[in-house]
Formats: structure tokens, C-alpha cells, sequence
């Protein structure tokens, strides 16, 4: 599958996509004047989709190559190591052997909010629970190659009943 081995998926899918809009709506000597008009507008709109599904995919890289800054991270994980280290002896007098379990939810939750937040940090890497953006790509390329070949397909159906 050549989306699949591309070095950039979705600008392949985006090539790709135009090749085949370029190829339903070719515009000939042989083409009726309206048609023609028509076949130039569809693919107007088109193109401005296609910019569109661009702008959007190059923000998906900047969220996506734009790491927090390490100072952030570690001030963040220090705090939270200091807070849970610091709790059973702050409030160890007033709940007692509660503390136990009380600062193990509170270390649980915090810790898989930390945890989560790295996970959200690099949305598109290549594990299960991340965003599958070449599959989402190449579904967006397989439905609108059905919809540009049902369109030649009721065209050419069209031509030949005339």
C-alpha cells in the first residue's frame, strides 16, 4: 500500500486525491461549454476543501512536534512528588491508619493525571491507545474516491442516455 509506506501519509492521500478529481472532472475540446463551467466550480470547491484537510493536518503536526518545555515537566512531577511525600505526615495525625489508603487514591489519581498528560502530549505516535491518523487519512481518500467515481459513473450514464 503506497499511503501506508509514505513518508507523509496525508499529503500523499491529499496528492492523490487531486490526481483523481483532476482525472473525473477533465475538461476537453469535446466538453459542452456548461458542463465545463460546472466540472471548473466542482473542483474550485473541491481544491478549497483539500486546502482546508491541509491547514487542519498541519496543525495536527504542530500539536504533535511541539513538546512541553522539560522545565515545565519537571517542576510539575517535583511538586507532585514533594505534595504526595508530604501528605501522610501533614494530615497522618488527624486520619490515622486512613492515611494509608487516603494518600494511595490521592497518589493514584494524581499519578494517572500525570500519566494521561504524557500520553496527550504526543497524540500520533505508533501505540494501540494513540490517534491512527493514516487510517483516518486513507478512509477520507477511500470515500471520496467512491464519491468521484460514482460522479464519472452517473456523467458517463448521463452521456450516454443523451
Amino acid at each position: 500500500n503506497k499511503l501506508a509506506s509514505s513518508s507523509h501519509p496525508c499529503l500523499y492521500a491529499t496528492s492523490e486525491i487531486r490526481y483523481e478529481l483532476s482525472q473525473a472532472f477533465k475538461i476537453t475540446n469535446d466538453t459542452p461549454s456548461g458542463l465545463g463551467i460546472a466540472y471548473s466550480s466542482v473542483l474550485r470547491m473541491m481544491e478549497k476543501s483539500i486546502h482546508v484537510l491541509i491547514d487542519k493536518m498541519g496543525g495536527l503536526e504542530r500539536v504533535s512536534s511541539t513538546p512541553l518545555p522539560i522545565v515545565y515537566v519537571t517542576h510539575l512531577r517535583t511538586f507532585l512528588l514533594i505534595y504526595l511525600l508530604t501528605l501522610p505526615w501533614v494530615h497522618g495525625h488527624q486520619w490515622g491508619w486512613a492515611t494509608i489508603p487516603i494518600v494511595a487514591l490521592t497518589a493514584y489519581a494524581l499519578l494517572g493525571v500525570d500519566a494521561a498528560a504524557s500520553e496527550c502530549e504526543a497524540p500520533f505516535k505508533k501505540r494501540s491507545n494513540h490517534l491512527a491518523m493514516e487510517s483516518f487519512c486513507l478512509t477520507g481518500f477511500n470515500d471520496i474516491e467512491a464519491l468521484v467515481k460514482h460522479h464519472v459513473a452517473m456523467q458517463s450514464e448521463k452521456s450516454r442516455l443523451d
